[in-house]
């Protein structure tokens, strides 16, 4: 997602594992395009707030209900990472939520909501 709105627009319908909106009206995805299958985790940049995130949940439980909770958030915590932005900036970016998925996700137990940070 590359704003808070459309979260707020798509986010409901991918997790409930439909087509979002925004594709049927024939917006750019940058997503996976596999509608089909629900999400393990939603991955937020560091360029969300907590003020993003909390709305972007807040839509998800609004439309969904109790199972839009159920699916983790990995936020990137932006104290960690250093450096001016680049490729090198990116491919620490992209480790880090790696490994925090593989972490969190990788261990076999449930996973049942929650936020993380990478």
């Amino acid at each position: 997602m590359s704003s808070v709105q459309a979260g707020v627009a798509d986010l409901p319908s991918i997790v409930l594992g439909r087509i979002p909106s925004s594709i049927t009206k024939g917006e750019e995805n940058i997503g996976t395009k596999n509608y089909g299958k629900k999400p393990v985790a939603i991955l937020a940049g560091g360029a969300f707030s907590d003020e993003d995130v909390a709305i972007m949940q807040e839509a998800i439980l609004k439309e969904v209900g109790r199972e839009g909770s159920n699916v983790p958030w990995f936020r990137a915590d932006t104290k960690n990472y250093q450096g001016p932005g680049g490729p090198a900036y990116g491919a620490q970016v992209a480790q880090r939520s790696k490994d925090k998925l593989k972490e969190v996700l990788g261990s076999g137990e449930s996973v049942n909501g929650g936020v993380y940070w990478y």
